[in-house]
């Protein structure tokens, strides 16, 4: 899965940036799993090395990135046994930094169980997936 996140306008110091993997399924957590962001210079698939980090026990991911963040950010689950909701959102970092961002479930979430369930902080960006079942893992 992949989730686009574009500045407004490069920064030159270090920022965190929190992701929240949550269960569509459940709307708890999935902890454990491999993210990774990539911070782009131009819109387009990805061409820097991502940057990886797992998620704890809370779900969330931490990216510590110093230096300057390009203009373009892309978030993905890197774990096999997850899917993911919401490729190719497009999300404004600033936007981010500042009050957070609740990434788009896609049609994870058809029904929309989970609205208004998140209320994400400056600098995390919310990213919806699903535990993958067994017969789920070579299909999808």
């Amino acid at each position: 899965m992949g989730v686009a996140c574009c500045l407004s306008a490069p920064t030159s110091h270090a920022e965190d940036v929190r992701v929240l993997l949550m269960d569509t399924r459940t709307a708890k957590p999935i902890a454990g799993r491999a993210l990774s962001i990539s911070l782009e210079d131009a819109p387009g698939p990805p061409k820097h090395r991502p940057i990886m980090a797992w998620t704890g026990p809370d779900g969330v991911a931490m990216f510590h990135v110093n230096g300057p963040l390009g203009p373009y950010m892309w978030v993905f689950i890197e774990s096999g046994d997850v899917g993911g909701c919401g490729a190719g959102s497009t999300l404004v970092t600033e936007d981010v930094l500042r009050r957070g961002i609740v990434a788009d479930k896609g049609k994870c979430d058809a029904k929309g169980k989970l609205n208004g369930k998140f209320a994400p902080k400056p600098g995390e960006i919310v990213i919806f997936g699903w535990k993958r079942r067994w017969w789920e893992r070579g299909i999808t």
